[in-house]
């Protein structure tokens, strides 16, 4: 409580004296508001009288923190003790009043800017619930701002209220209190108030957005003591035991009139207040990373942050469907660099994409719609290629150097056609379309952190040991045994084919063509990345060969398909294009030449300008085109036309529905 009335007057049971207390490093301020954000806070440096009373001990797991032991103490042996200090008093939901002096929050005048949907809402005021996760959440941080913080900091809340409802609103005149923990105060309170409160608030908020468990931050950091709901306990079964969400009661997993699993139901409670606590503190502090605007609270899109402190630290990359970042998920990536050195990463998820990304099973509907694209694609006359080399987009020969002729040669016969190859392709496809917008925001923070874009090569192998840096897990639970690429970011794991397919992301994002190389044989996936620059074939590069029952090469006549196979095979097309891949190894320096490859049309209008991709590790520490294969007439490409296709016509029509807008407005 206030020592200090406000009026100079320090009230102590029930004497009074002139004057204010004395403090150290002298007088006191407010509260008064404090504009941080779209809406205020009330801020002051105040004498306060603490009233501490011991109700029980914890007794914490050495790794988790999580109470192992509760200690009640009977009424006649708890202590008390009262400690006059000074405090400095946070109040998040203070009256607001326009130039008329009304306080009615209806009354306000919003900013213009300020979307429909959250003028309705309202403003973000901080529950009791919430107050006590910002609280903890400070306690927490003040350590590693000020030195002894630990010792002579404390942090409480200032609750005059008899309802202490989880959810009932804090009244104007309550609040938040940090105060010194020596009597008259040390000084402590007053260094947060002189360097501002602003930065406390963003490490607070980094706390409760980066802790997924915050009953274990409650059981360090919260002193708030309830009796009732220490004897209930504080894990989310026996704490949300027949408990009530806000608004209607638990939802049944189950059944219709079956009670919902407590665990499930503690953890949906526990997210709505941390989302509660990030919306309150977004909507009192300025967008991080500059003052960008704040017409809608929360709402702050994907982005990225530098890193600060440790030289190695990249800094923070994330995306948010909805653009809300009240609701990430985080996972920190640490991975060495090729030139030797690390680097660090945090990366962040909506938990809606990051539900979406577990897993795809067969029962999944999720990528329904993105069958029905690659379905259609695959039947468009436009994309259909010459001398029946297939659609433009579709499984196609890779190709090696034969070891004793040094001519290239293509993989075995009917792999780009097999059923298994076709099929694969199309959920890899699915996956990769589903997961490709999240990743842009992760793939532009790789490149900014690299620096020279022109450098395509370092650039892709700086990317790949990104990748390569999550640990290898063969996922079981998923179909073709395939982890979508924002899982294996949130959750580091991945295999071969998990891994390249990110990779293969990444890179497009960053404007290098890409796909992957797949060998079922061998059981492993590599990533495929364009040379700089297409290579330029003679329109008679092409020849058609037809084979017999036996799989023999035999005469158009007796072919068992009759519109035949077409190879590139020996002829100065292929050859062109094997010299172009041997430059490029020798250029960059590899160790041996390139163990296989692949070619394609630019586009179906221009079949004989050529991108040739070479493959790239995604699970060992290697260098682009620096590979090993065991079997190379079992590997065939998979190129990835189909996704940047269908992104590259939502993007032209984007494009045109801003241009008529900008005119309709001229």
């Amino acid at each position: 409580r206030l020592l200090d009335g406000g009026a100079g007057t320090v009230k102590s049971g029930t004497s009074e004296s002139s004057g204010a207390a004395r403090s150290v490093g002298g007088s006191y301020f407010g509260p008064e508001k404090m504009l941080l954000g779209l809406y205020p806070i009330e801020v002051g440096l105040r004498p306060v009288s603490v009233d501490v009373e011991l109700i029980a001990t914890y007794r914490l797991g050495p790794v988790f923190m999580e109470p192992r032991q509760r200690t009640v103490l009977e009424s006649s042996k708890r202590k008390s003790s009262t400690l006059e200090t000074v405090g400095l008093i946070v109040r998040p939901n203070p009256e607001l009043g326009d130039a008329s002096g009304s306080s009615k929050e209806e009354d306000i005048q919003q900013p213009d800017d300020v979307s429909g949907s959250l003028k309705k809402k309202g403003i973000p005021r901080l529950t009791l619930e919430q107050a006590r996760l910002v609280a903890s959440a400070m306690n927490a941080v003040l350590p590693s701002m000020y030195r002894g913080a630990a010792f002579d900091l404390g942090v409480a809340l200032d609750i005059r209220h008899e309802d202490l409802s989880p959810d009932r609103e804090l009244d104007p005149d309550e609040g938040i209190v940090l105060f010194d923990l020596d009597p008259d105060g040390n000084g402590s309170a007053r260094s947060v108030y002189r360097d501002g409160i602003e930065l406390l608030l963003r490490l607070t908020r980094s706390m409760i957005e980066r802790v997924l468990y915050h009953n274990r931050l409650r059981a360090l950091h919260d002193q708030w003591g309830d009796e009732n709901e220490i004897m209930a306990g504080r894990d989310p079964v026996q704490r949300y035991q027949g408990a009530q969400l806000k608004g209607g009661s638990v939802p049944s997993v189950q059944g219709e009139n079956e009670p919902a699993d407590p665990s499930e139901a503690g953890r949906k409670m526990d997210q709505a207040v941390r989302k509660g606590a990030l919306e309150w503190l977004d909507s009192h502090l300025r967008p991080e990373g500059g003052g960008g605007s704040l017409a809608v609270v929360g709402k702050y899109g994907s982005g990225d942050e530098p890193g600060e402190g440790d030289i190695f630290d990249i800094g923070r990359s994330w995306y948010s469907q909805d653009e809300s970042v009240a609701d990430l998920l985080w996972t920190k990536h640490r991975w060495r660099l090729a030139g030797g050195g690390e680097a660090a990463l945090d990366v962040g998820f909506d938990r809606k994409t990051a539900e979406q990304s577990r897993h795809f099973t067969s029962k999944d509907n999720v990528l329904a719609s993105y069958f029905l694209v690659y379905d259609v694609f695959m039947k468009i006359d436009a994309f259909k290629l010459p001398d029946n080399q297939g659609i433009w987009g579709a499984p196609r020969f890779s190709w090696h150097r034969n070891p004793e002729s040094q001519v290239p040669e293509p993989c075995g016969q009917g792999l780009p056609t097999d059923p298994t190859v076709v099929e694969y392709h199309k959920f890899a496809t699915a996956v990769a379309a589903h997961s490709y917008p999240a990743l842009e925001s992760l793939a532009k923070t790789l490149a900014k952190s690299w620096g020279d874009t022109s450098d395509r090569y370092g650039l892709a192998t700086y990317i790949s040991r990104f990748v390569q840096g999550i640990p290898y897990s063969v996922p079981k639970s998923t179909r073709w045994e395939l982890r979508p690429p924002v899982s294996t970011v949130l959750y580091r794991l991945g295999d071969c084919d998990s891994k390249s397919l990110l990779l293969a992301l990444l890179l497009k994002h960053c404007g290098i063509e890409s796909g992957m190389f797949v060998s079922f044989a061998e059981g492993h996936a590599l990533c495929a990345m364009s040379l700089p620059a297409p290579v330029t074939v003679g329109e008679d590069s092409s020849s058609t060969h037809f084979r017999d029952a036996d799989g023999k090469f035999t005469s158009e006549e007796n072919a068992v398909k009759p519109e035949g196979e077409v190879f590139h095979r020996g002829n100065a097309a292929m050859k062109q294009i094997q010299a172009a891949v041997d430059l490029w190894g020798v250029e960059n320096k590899l160790p041996e030449h390139v163990a296989i490859w692949s070619e394609m049309p630019e586009t179906p209008q221009v079949p004989n300008q050529r991108l040739v991709y070479v493959p790239i590790e995604s699970t060992a520490e290697m260098d682009p085109g620096d590979t090993r294969v065991r079997v190379p007439d079992s590997w065939v490409f998979l190129p990835m036309q189909a996704i940047w296709m269908r992104f590259a016509t939502e993007e032209n029509i984007s494009r045109h529905d801003s241009s008529e807008m900008e005119s309709s407005q001229e």
